[in-house]
């Protein structure tokens, strides 16, 4: 499992499990709250795009909860978790969203 700060993620260190795909968990530090997500790219381009989503405000596509904290908080305020390295598909991330009930995938 790797657990890496996103304004950090750009100057950790080389991992192999960074270039794979899966599942993966964000969480707002200061308060807890999490969203569990898949990716079929690699956990680094995908991170990378979330990251830049989060400085559009108009994107649509990312929930308003989430803009809000990410607004507070920003950068420094999240961090990204692989729970798996696997073949995303819909029933392994509904097995993690039953298992960690993220509070920001309602």
């Amino acid at each position: 499992m790797i657990r890496c700060n996103i304004f950090r993620l750009d100057r950790a260190k080389p991992n192999p499990q960074l270039n794979q795909k899966g599942i993966y968990l964000v969480r707002c530090v200061p308060t807890g709250d999490t969203y569990i997500g898949s990716t079929n790219r690699s956990f680094r381009i995908c991170w990378k795009e979330f990251r830049k989503q989060m400085r559009n405000f108009h994107n649509r596509r990312i929930s308003l909860r989430i803009r809000n904290l990410w607004q507070a908080y920003g950068d420094e305020g999240f961090e990204f978790e692989v729970l798996e390295v696997t073949e995303p598909t819909p029933a392994k991330k509904h097995h993690y969203i039953n298992l960690y009930s993220p509070s920001l995938n309602h």
